[in-house]
């Protein structure tokens, strides 16, 4: 079984990586991706390239499809969660993540999972936390 830390990186790999994307966050970058996308200032200013927000820009062409692959990763996660392990597994990895053992509150590491405390099983949440403290101690 993938652990969640390979699907976290394999879903961060496929849609930072993704054909006709890349991401500047100064005039040199973006021009550096445009370049490698092989465009120009004409085909810029006629729409061939699209913002994606957070530094992201792709072929116009390519934006809904890209979506739509980003919408199938989530989907793969969603389906690995309702796993008890895996979902132990990212709940003790997120937790760690955003700080738990300084603010001992779970709604940042459980909303980066797109989950809510009502998501959970009480006794995984519970084993979570509890874990993830020890390991930072």
């Amino acid at each position: 079984m993938t652990t969640y830390k390979e699907l976290k990186r394999e879903i961060t790999e496929s849609a930072s990586n993704y054909d006709g994307i890349f991401w500047a966050f100064s005039n040199k970058q973006f021009n550096e991706g445009c370049e490698k996308l092989g465009l120009n200032k004409e085909d810029i200013e006629s729409g061939k390239l699209a913002k994606l927000g957070a530094g992201g820009f792709i072929l116009a062409d390519k934006k809904e499809s890209y979506w739509k692959h980003l919408d199938g990763l989530h989907a793969k996660m969603k389906q690995a969660l309702k796993n008890e392990a895996f979902l132990l597994e990212a709940l003790i990895y997120e937790l760690i993540n955003h700080e738990f053992i300084i603010t001992y509150d779970a709604s940042d590491a459980l909303a980066s999972l797109a989950l809510n405390a009502d998501d959970v099983p009480s006794e995984i949440l519970k084993e979570a936390k509890r874990e993830a403290v020890r390991r930072c101690e």
